[in-house]
C-alpha cells in the first residue's frame, strides 16, 4: 500500500459523497466541548444539502445520545440522525431476529454504569441482582463502584452458567479531554478471553449500518462517506458495509501515530483496511 492521501480538509472531497456517517467521540467532540472546526465543517456540508449522520458506539438509545450532543454544543440543525450501538442493541433485545437473541430469555443481569441503564427502559426484561440468576448479561461499559475482582467473579459466574454476553458498545476505551477511559468493549474483550459468548452491537457490526441505509434509502453506498478516529470500528465497519472511509488521526490513535500519513499508512496497512486517505482532524 502506497502512503494514505492526506487530506487538508473534507472540502476535498465532499463533493463525491451526498451521505456523511460521522463518528461522535473524538472526532465531533472530546467529551467536554465540540470542535469548532468540525461545527463548521457540519455546518458547510448543510449549506451543500449534505446529509449528516452522527454514527456512534454509545450504549444509549439514539434519542438519548442525540439529546447530549445538543446539549453538549452541537447544532441539532446540523444533524439529520443520530444512530447508536445502544438503539442497534435495544431493537434487537425488542424485537429478535436472530434465534440467539430470541433464546436469551428474560432474567438480565445488567453490568455498566447508571448513565446507560436507561437501556433497559421498554424493554420486557426482569433485571436481577446476581449473575447466578440471570439468563444473559448486558454489557453498556465500566460499572461503577464495583471492583475489579468483583468484575471478574461475574464474568466467572456467567462463564460457568454458559451466559451470552450482548455489549452495546464495542469501543474499547475513549478520551475524556486528555484522560483515558475504558468501556464495555474492554469488559467483553475480556469475557471472550475466558471463553465467553459476546454478541456486539455497533461499529464496526452490520445492523447500525443497516440502520443508517434504510434512513438514506435509495442512496447508493458508494455515494456515503464514513468518517472516524478508529481503525477496529470505523474503518472496518465501513469496509464491512461497502462504503468508503476517511481516516481522522488526532483521535483514539493519537498515541500510535504522527502526522506524517506514512504512520496511519503503516496502521491500516497492518489492519487490512483502506480509506481513501487521512485528516488529521475534521475540519472544511
Amino acid at each position: 500500500m502506497s502512503n494514505l492521501s492526506k487530506f487538508s480538509g473534507l472540502s476535498e472531497v465532499a463533493d463525491d459523497y451526498a451521505a456523511f456517517l460521522i463518528d461522535s467521540w473524538g472526532v465531533m467532540h472530546d467529551g467536554l466541548a465540540p470542535f469548532e472546526a468540525a461545527l463548521k465543517c457540519l455546518g458547510e456540508l448543510k449549506s451543500r444539502d449534505k446529509r449528516v449522520f452522527i454514527l456512534t458506539n454509545s450504549a444509549r438509545r439514539s434519542d438519548i445520545v442525540a439529546e447530549e450532543l445538543f446539549k453538549l454544543g452541537i447544532d441539532r440543525n446540523l444533524v439529520d440522525h443520530v444512530v447508536s450501538g445502544g438503539e442497534a442493541a435495544w431493537q434487537s433485545l425488542q424485537e429478535p431476529r436472530d434465534e440467539i437473541h430470541k433464546a436469551l430469555g428474560s432474567n438480565c443481569f445488567y453490568l455498566g454504569n447508571e448513565r446507560s441503564r436507561c437501556l433497559m427502559d421498554g424493554l420486557s426484561l426482569n433485571e436481577v441482582g446476581a449473575v447466578e440468576d440471570s439468563d444473559f448479561v448486558l454489557n453498556t461499559g465500566i460499572p461503577e463502584g464495583v471492583s475489579d475482582d468483583e468484575t471478574s467473579q461475574n464474568l466467572e459466574t456467567a462463564l460457568r452458567k454458559q451466559l451470552t454476553m450482548i455489549c452495546a458498545n464495542p469501543d474499547i476505551h475513549y478520551y475524556v479531554g486528555d484522560e483515558k477511559k475504558f468501556c464495555a468493549g474492554e469488559i467483553s474483550r475480556r469475557y471472550e478471553a475466558i471463553g465467553g459468548q459476546v454478541i456486539y452491537h455497533g461499529k464496526p457490526h452490520r445492523l447500525v449500518y443497516e440502520m443508517c441505509f434504510e434512513l438514506l434509502d435509495p442512496l447508493p453506498p458508494h455515494k456515503i462517506l464514513a468518517i472516524g478516529d478508529s481503525i477496529h470500528t470505523d474503518l472496518k465497519g465501513a469496509a464491512g458495509a461497502g462504503i468508503d472511509s476517511l481516516f481522522v488521526t488526532d483521535g483514539i490513535h493519537r498515541d500510535l501515530l504522527q502526522e506524517e500519513s506514512s504512520a496511519a499508512t503503516t496502521l491500516c496497512r497492518d489492519n487490512d483496511v483502506t480509506p481513501i486517505g487521512v485528516l488529521k482532524s475534521l475540519c472544511w
